[in-house]
């Protein structure tokens, strides 16, 4: 698909994470907010590599600016050497401009933006494309620890005190994250946003956090998202706040009634639901919406 996009984008991403740490604070656990609950979150940080790992991966290396690299003693590489490691050469002094285009030629930079700061010139980049942080949509936030045994010695202690290193590792015991997401081409100059760019994201945010699985990260899984498209640049309500999300038998019911109100006060009608149906069941679907698996990306009904 080719062109440029010009419609604004809007819609929700659904995470299970069940025996699985998705997004640790530093601290390793999962980050809590500090209200009466201890509701888990998750920054869009975490997300937001979840999609560059499988856009790095399937797509290929230079589609991605911001991915940890190293030179050939493996010691990782200071944002300038990235640069040259990606672009061939370093950036030319005072040449805001060619930076940007070059930065630009990557598709996480066009679609999440940049902050280039180096002595030889400075750009900032603001994405078309926002997330916010995800937010537990379940009612429990329970999570615990164990301890892990390795099987080396400690070889910070002597000989004879020697014993093999204790370690801590913390699970959430299940949790629904919810992450609302923006897409706005107006906010880039040139080259535009483009229609590519945007599947490449619908397809890396259905499938990237499944992809992913790290020891930490195993556990955590997509499950559903909702993506919809506006001619017109309309300030819709974000819409994780408007599911309904309940956790029956190992099924997740997603509740969109309130979703698909709002939608239909809009007049949107440009709708795509992407959700896993072996685990997912889906309530108050709106009116026209097209039904997707968000693992192979087929049709559903």
């Amino acid at each position: 698909m080719t062109g440029n996009y010009e419609k604004f984008g809007y819609g929700v991403f659904l995470l299970k994470t069940k025996n699985s740490l998705f997004n640790a604070n530093f601290a390793h656990e999962p980050r809590q907010l500090p209200d009466e609950y201890g509701t888990f979150y998750a920054t869009d940080k975490s997300l937001k590599y979840c999609i560059r790992r499988y856009i790095h991966d399937i797509k290929g290396d230079k589609n991605v600016f911001f991915w940890r690299r190293n030179d050939d003693k493996l010691n990782a590489l200071t944002l300038g050497g990235n640069y040259k490691s990606v672009f061939g050469k370093g950036p030319v002094k005072k040449d805001s401009l060619g930076a940007e285009t070059n930065l630009l030629s990557c598709w996480d930079v066009r679609a999440f933006g940049a902050t280039f700061a180096e002595s030889e010139c400075s750009v900032s980049i603001t994405g078309p494309i926002q997330i916010t942080y995800g937010v537990n949509k379940a009612q429990e936030n329970q999570k615990y620890s164990n301890q892990i045994l390795s099987p080396f010695l400690n070889s910070n202690k002597k000989e004879k005190d020697a014993a093999r290193t204790l370690g801590n590792e913390s699970k959430a015991q299940e949790a629904h994250l919810a992450f609302d997401y923006v897409i706005n081409p107006k906010t880039l100059r040139q080259p535009k946003l483009t229609n590519e760019d945007v599947v490449w994201f619908k397809e890396a945010l259905c499938k990237g956090v499944s992809y992913v699985n790290s020891s930490a990260k195993i556990g955590s899984e997509s499950e559903f998202m909702l993506y919809v498209e506006s001619d017109e640049h309309n300030t819709l309500p974000l819409m994780k706040d408007l599911l309904d999300i309940r956790v029956e038998h190992g099924m997740t019911m997603v509740g969109l009634k309130r979703v698909a109100n709002m939608l239909s006060e809009y007049g949107i009608k440009n709708i795509e639901v992407y959700y896993e149906p072996s685990f997912v069941t889906l309530e108050g679907l709106p009116a026209g919406a097209k039904t997707f698996n968000i693992h192979t990306l087929s049709s559903i009904g």
